[in-house]
C-alpha cells in the first residue's frame, strides 16, 4: 500500500509524518516478531527521490516562462559599495544589487530552494548523490 500511495505525497512534511508513523507502528509490531523497519527505507528514497525531481523539473519549467516572458532591460545602478574606497567587506554576505536586474534568476532560485526545503523533514543520507546531480541536472 505505501509503494502505491508515497508517489501521491506532494510535501516533505507529510512524507515524514508518515514515516514516523510507520516507524512507529513497526516498532510495536517487533515486540511480536513483525518488526518491518527495515523495508522502509527504499520506499521513502524512492517517494523522496521523486517529489526532488517534481519539483525541480517544475522550477525549471517555470524559470523558461519566466525567462520567455522577460524584456532585458539594463536597470540603473542601485546602492553603492560596502566602504567608501569601493572595497567590498568578507563579511558581507548580500547579494549584489546588480543582480535586482535579472528577475528570472530570483525564479528560478526560490524555486532550488522550495524544492530543498521540502526535503529538509525527510531527507535521506543515502540519497545525497543522487539528489545533487538532480540539482546539476537543473542547473
Amino acid at each position: 500500500m505505501l509503494k502505491v500511495m508515497l508517489p501521491k505525497i506532494s510535501e516533505g512534511g507529510s512524507l515524514s509524518n508518515i514515516l514516523d508513523q510507520c516507524m512507529y507502528c513497526a516498532l510495536g509490531l517487533g515486540w511480536v516478531g513483525l518488526d518491518f523497519r527495515s523495508l522502509l527505507p527504499p520506499l521513502f528514497e524512492e517517494a523522496v527521490l521523486n517529489l526532488f525531481s517534481k519539483n525541480m523539473s517544475t522550477d525549471v519549467e517555470n524559470f523558461q516562462l519566466v525567462l520567455d516572458s522577460h524584456r532585458w532591460v539594463p536597470l540603473p545602478a542601485i546602492g553603492f559599495p560596502a566602504n567608501s574606497l569601493g572595497e567590498e567587506n568578507q563579511d558581507d554576505v548580500t547579494p549584489p544589487p546588480s543582480l535586482m536586474e535579472h528577475p528570472p534568476l530570483a525564479v528560478f532560485i526560490n524555486g532550488v530552494s522550495a524544492a530543498v526545503n521540502e526535503l529538509r523533514p525527510c531527507a535521506p543520507l543515502s540519497l545525497k548523490n543522487v539528489l545533487a546531480l538532480e540539482s546539476v541536472k537543473g542547473l
